[in-house]
């Protein structure tokens, strides 16, 4: 349990150097790795129909990118003119902009339902690993929906009056953050949900040490 001001583990020192390197070992252990896309393939073979449902949703998500990224600039437009005081664009252009930003989060949400039943067969590594995913859903989502918030001729710039200069500063931050920071960002959540104290306060704790460092710089 962790409780903002109070120590959950001791200073890092030399001695943490051996969980760190053991759980870095378990973490890029090909056998975990086989174990987890092997649990997929299984299920998909048991229960075709989730996954085939999921992929024709999430296909026609994908493929519609490009027209919503069109109906969002035209709403633009018509938001952008200096007489206009139609707030309905506005309503309209968050929602086509929260459907840009949602297929990945639903990608990470759809592969952490279904690696959550393969706990038993698969060990711990499949229910770290989702955990893993739900927590880069939540910390990927409200990033990207920012960013495609402050893209050129988007919600920001046309609705909201951001600058074009503003908005392409911070989707070029928030670009770079959201690489850097969501692969660490699993990396905390996998060893914060596995059983292993150790582990969680060395690597755990070295890669939320330099999400705080991603942080620094970004802000």
């Amino acid at each position: 349990e962790h409780v903002l001001w109070i120590r959950s583990s001791e200073r890092m020192q030399r001695s943490e150097v051996g969980p760190l390197v053991e759980a870095f070992r378990w973490l890029v252990d090909s056998q975990n790795w086989n174990a987890v896309v092997q649990g997929l393939v299984a299920d998909a073979v048991s229960q075709p129909w989730w996954y085939a449902l999921f992929s024709i949703a999430w296909l026609v998500m994908l493929f519609n990118q490009a027209r919503l990224r069109r109906v969002l600039g035209e709403l633009s437009e018509l938001a952008g003119k200096k007489n206009c005081v139609v707030f309905r664009y506005t309503a309209e252009a968050a929602v086509v902009t929260f459907l840009i930003a949602l297929p990945v989060p639903i990608l990470f949400l759809f592969f952490n339902w279904r690696l959550r039943g393969l706990d038993e067969l698969n060990g711990d590594f499949a229910k770290s690993f989702a955990n893993g995913l739900l927590l880069a859903s939540a910390v990927f989502f409200p990033l990207e929906l920012m960013r495609q918030t402050s893209r050129l001729g988007g919600l920001g710039s046309k609705h909201f009056e951001w600058t074009e200069k503003g908005a392409r500063i911070l989707r070029t931050n928030l670009r770079w953050l959201i690489d850097f920071s969501l692969p660490i960002v699993v990396v905390i959540a996998i060893f914060s949900s596995h059983n292993n104290p150790r582990w969680e306060s060395s690597l755990g704790r070295v890669a939320f040490i330099l999400l705080m460092v991603l942080l620094a710089i970004f802000f």
